[in-house]
């Protein structure tokens, strides 16, 4: 949704920016999340 909203045109370009400010563990939670919407059978 943030991608959208920022109209980044990869999520790695939001995940770069906003996550500065998290842990890696949650970065990586983040990251599959993220793998998870993109996945057009899922999201």
């Amino acid at each position: 949704m943030a991608q959208a909203i920022l109209r980044h045109s990869q999520i790695s370009m939001t995940m770069d920016v906003y996550t500065h400010v998290v842990g890696d563990s949650e970065r990586e939670a983040v990251g599959m999340l993220a793998e998870l919407l993109e996945d057009p059978l899922i999201g």
